[in-house]
């Protein structure tokens, strides 16, 4: 999966996300790409 280019949006959402949390979107690729750098985070399609 490749990911566009991630907008501030998306970031913030990664960055506010709890560490260990879940992050519910239909936006995968941009969201997983950011996701990578944050602590636990995880990302899941809705």
């Amino acid at each position: 999966m490749q990911a566009r280019r991630g907008s501030a949006v998306d970031a913030l959402v990664v960055a506010a996300a709890e560490p260990d949390g879940v992050v519910l979107t239909s936006d995968l690729g941009d969201l997983t790409a950011l996701a990578v750098h944050a602590h636990g985070v995880r990302i899941a399609r809705v």
